[in-house]
């Protein structure tokens, strides 16, 4: 057992942060598959990443560090997932009732720096920040869940 200290209603989100593509994620409900999750995502590494869901648009950015270790914007695209239909095209049910990731295969597209520069530019400095707090190098790439606000 995990022994997460956690107030319910909570829905959060369980990930492993060293796996791509949402493999060893879990959308939890309760407190028992809250559990059960963190052991199964323990089971993919000894790093695991419990945080609230939030609904909304999923953006991915990627950055790229020169020789000189400058870092660069290689753009931010966003998943083409219908907010209203999210469960049903990336989510199923489990066995256990818990929601379990869809092979996924939607759309894809890059934002328009001309239409969406403020989001460009704040996943950029979020993204920047990030990489030089984690002491990253060369390249890097950062999953964001943006709200409606």
């Amino acid at each position: 057992s995990s022994g997460i200290n956690a107030e319910w209603p909570l829905r959060p989100g369980v990930k492993v942060p060293t796996l791509d593509d949402s493999h060893g994620v879990s959308l939890c409900v309760d407190r028992i598959q809250l559990d059960q999750a963190v052991d199964n995502a323990l089971q993919l590494d000894n790093k695991v990443v419990i945080e609230k869901f939030i609904k909304g648009r999923e953006l991915r950015g990627a950055v790229i560090e020169d020789q000189n270790g400058d870092l660069h914007l290689l753009g931010v695209f966003e998943y083409g997932v219908n907010p209203s239909s999210i469960r049903d095209q990336k989510w199923t049910n489990g066995s256990d009732g818990s929601l379990v990731l869809n092979n996924y295969s939607g759309s894809r597209w890059f934002l328009n720096p001309n239409k969406e520069k403020y989001v460009i530019d704040t996943i950029k400095d979020v993204m920047f920040r990030a990489f030089r707090a984690m002491k990253l190098q060369d390249w890097a790439m950062f999953d964001f869940r943006m709200n409606e606000n």
